[in-house]
């Protein structure tokens, strides 16, 4: 997909300066080094030449909130798109009711985009990791589009955040189960507590939006609902080469199946929602062999 021993631009071709911007920018990005080493650097480079860094960060070594700021500057260059920010219904633990809250969110659409400009198409394309079911429903959504199609897979699980585990986040992410099986993309990523039903119904809006978009492999023309586009949708407005795709799974614990596609729970359920067994029937099977 992306390389890992070689850069996704041409060093040689870029003048001295940018290609310095371009590797500090990297190292920061892959945390091979501290924003903070990060900073001092580029304030003992900036001395010597002033003019180097003067696009990125003023004197960074010696400001606050080092990491934030070189982060938001170096992203300004960012081959990835901004965050697409919507309008979803979340719930307030502080007024007890369910209010609409501006989230921020990465779209697939978008990330399919960097990965065929930057990436490696047969990479893109490849199905040796795919297990049967996946690999078949692939085979089945290429006939049916009459064309090579990418397999996307989405990626939902919770983690918690703090120190007693009282708290945690739900982040749905996108994998590629053809080639990089354990690369993971985040597109959102949400306080459990301020979820519910129509949270996660606002934000499958959306994918299913992206979605249909990789389907048809044309770039939008609008927001998801139809309205024009925000100011802050302003490099949406150029239209984008896509690789059409295709999701071909889902994977997820129980809790997070249960909570936000609606499966039957596990004390609902028995052992399994595949399975009518339940946990007072475990003790009384009896093995054939």
């Amino acid at each position: 997909m992306l390389s890992k021993r070689q850069l996704p631009y041409d060093q040689d071709a870029l003048p001295p300066s940018r290609r310095l911007n371009r590797r500090m920018g990297d190292m920061l990005a892959n945390n091979d080094l501290s924003a903070k080493v990060v900073g001092s650097l580029m304030s003992s480079i900036s001395s010597c030449a002033p003019a180097e860094f003067a696009d990125v960060l003023r004197n960074p070594g010696s400001e606050k909130n080092i990491s934030r700021k070189l982060h938001t500057r170096f992203k300004k260059k960012s081959a990835w798109m901004p965050d697409y920010i919507f309008p979803v219904r979340c719930w307030s633990p502080k007024l007890q009711k369910i209010v609409y809250e501006n989230i921020p969110m990465q779209l697939p659409h978008e990330i399919v985009a960097v990965l065929k400009r930057y990436g490696i198409r047969e990479k893109l394309l490849a199905t040796d990791g795919m297990d049967p079911l996946t690999l078949k429903h692939l085979q089945e959504c290429q006939r049916q589009a009459d064309c090579v199609l990418m397999g996307i897979g989405l990626w939902g699980d919770g983690a918690p955040t703090q120190w007693d585990r009282s708290e945690s986040i739900d982040v749905l992410a996108i994998n590629f189960p053809g080639s990089h099986k354990t690369l993971r993309i985040p597109l959102i990523a949400l306080p459990h507590s301020h979820t519910c039903a129509e949270t996660w119904h606002d934000i499958f809006a959306v994918i299913k939006w992206s979605f249909t978009i990789l389907a048809s492999g044309q770039w939008p023309a609008c927001r998801h609902n139809g309205s024009p586009w925000n100011k802050s949708d302003a490099c949406r407005k150029t239209p984008r080469a896509l690789q059409q795709a295709a999701l071909v799974e889902v994977r997820q614990d129980w809790k997070f199946a249960a909570e936000v596609f609606g499966f039957p729970s596990h004390n609902s359920a028995g052992c399994c929602w595949a399975c009518s067994c339940t946990p007072s029937e475990v003790g009384n099977h009896t093995s054939n062999t």
